[in-house]
């Protein structure tokens, strides 16, 4: 799916060269890091727009978490993962 397939007319856009970078960056995730923003600016229109009470302004802090936990999704956060890790803190700390 191409980036301006997920445009929508009526949305502030991002900055291309951020989204060409976020593309870049992330290859594999790119694509649903750009949708989780744009979903989340939707529902926050929709909020502005909302008489029922009606909870978007939630819906749009999901999809903002959403998008850099797309980010680091199985991802190990260190080499070695937490073992090592810990190990070398302990290490550090003796």
């Amino acid at each position: 799916m191409e980036t301006s397939d997920l445009s929508h007319p009526l949305l502030p856009e991002l900055p291309h060269d951020v989204e060409a970078r976020i593309l870049e960056e992330l290859p594999d995730r790119g694509e649903k890091v750009l949708a989780c923003i744009r979903t989340a600016v939707t529902f926050l229109e929709q909020a502005r727009q909302d008489k029922l009470g009606l909870r978007w302004s939630e819906s749009a802090a999901y999809n903002l978490r959403e998008a850099p936990e797309a980010v680091v999704v199985r991802r190990s956060p260190a080499e070695g993962d937490l073992p090592t890790v810990l190990a070398r803190t302990l290490t550090f700390a003796a």
